[in-house]
């Protein structure tokens, strides 16, 4: 069990912004879509919106943006 909780710790370390883009801003992004976007099924809003999410977590890391700290 300790092992397992190194390695959680070091992975949230390393991409607790990718996570945090994918968590937080794709449910932002879902939500803006469907809002604006309601003859598209949501299943595709939804998968675009964490979608965006995650891409701006990457970039985010990339760039060494920081919102958690």
């Amino acid at each position: 069990m300790e092992h397992f909780n190194n390695l959680l710790k070091d992975h949230l370390s390393k991409w607790a912004l990718v996570w945090f883009g994918f968590l937080f801003w794709g449910s932002i992004f879902s939500a803006f879509l469907m809002t604006f976007f309601q003859n598209i099924s949501h299943f595709y809003l939804y998968v675009l919106g964490y979608l965006l999410g995650l891409i701006f977590g990457i970039i985010s890391k990339i760039n060494k943006w920081s919102w958690i700290n």
